[in-house]
């Protein structure tokens, strides 16, 4: 075309803008596809990131909510010891001495392991939040049905499959993955959790006097003997990091005509950790969470 018009453009005056122009109009809505695609990947892609970040925060959140319910924990474990103390120091009776001292060791026994069962706890929590947080905000777009005979009213009121499904809490269950059709295929949304740790409170130990020189002494020319007791919980430990949440998009291939977007499996991933506070008693037990990765 171009050659054409340089070999006749002595007999043509008009008309010699239009090759240039049909050239440009090519190249700008070539441009427009490729904006357009690039743009709707990314947007995709920030839906997978979203639902990374909110997970991983939800999961730090609450894995604090549990670590400052054991604080508090410590706290009622602290002011028992206290109480068991003034008891055991004002008992004027060797042998009863020696036996309260035992079953306020069994209660304070007690306690700790009340206390091992809320952080075993923990995880499950953590996870079962994450899941939902991921979810929530993982962008799934997805038409409700329309059956015959249903009104507007009715179809707005209906509830979406993947609503009931987030409110029948099916993204507990193994594989945690949710999948759904559209007219150009099959699409779906996953949740990978790292494992995890699970906290281990350890024992705050203090003194108590107990009267008597043993469990049937008499009480006469009797010592005050300072006794181990579990007083609190003096902090706790886990093995692993913080808490990891892998986020998987999958959306099938959209054939728009002029041009075939493809998405593929689009992959984010978010680490959040809880920091500060404390279980040990009477002390700050407000914990923080915050994003330590994202990719």
């Amino acid at each position: 075309m171009f050659i054409y018009f340089s070999k006749e453009k002595i007999n043509y005056f008009k008309g010699q803008i239009a090759p240039f122009l049909i050239a440009s109009i090519a190249i700008v809505v070539l441009l427009i596809m490729i904006t357009v695609n690039i743009a709707r990947i990314g947007l995709f892609k920030t839906d997978t990131s979203n639902a990374a970040d909110a997970g991983a925060l939800a999961g730090a959140t609450v894995y604090g909510q549990g670590l400052m319910n054991l604080g508090f924990h410590s706290d009622n474990m602290f002011g028992f010891y206290l109480a068991a103390a003034a008891v055991l120091a004002s008992c004027r009776s060797c042998w009863y001495a020696w036996g309260m001292y035992a079953v306020f060791m069994a209660i304070a026994l007690a306690l700790y392991l009340l206390a091992k069962a809320m952080a075993g706890k923990i995880p499950g929590n953590v996870r079962e939040t994450a899941y939902s947080y991921a979810f929530q905000n993982i962008g799934i777009e997805e038409v409700k049905p329309h059956t015959s005979g249903e009104s507007y009213e009715e179809w707005l009121l209906k509830k979406s499959r993947f609503s009931q499904w987030m409110d029948d809490e099916e993204y507990k269950n193994p594989p945690h993955k949710y999948t759904w059709d559209d007219r150009y295929g099959q699409n779906y949304a996953q949740v990978i959790l790292d494992p995890v740790p699970t906290p281990t409170p350890h024992i705050l130990w203090r003194p108590v006097v107990v009267i008597g020189r043993g469990l049937f002494g008499c009480c006469h020319g009797c010592l005050c003997l300072p006794m181990p007791f579990i007083a609190a919980l003096s902090g706790v430990s886990h093995e692993n990091g913080p808490i990891g949440v892998t986020t998987q998009k999958y959306r099938s291939d959209r054939d728009f005509g002029l041009w075939k977007m493809r998405y593929g499996t689009i992959e984010s991933y978010a680490q959040a950790e809880t920091y500060g506070g404390s279980v040990r008693p009477w002390s700050d037990h407000t914990y923080d969470s915050r994003l330590v990765s994202t990719k």
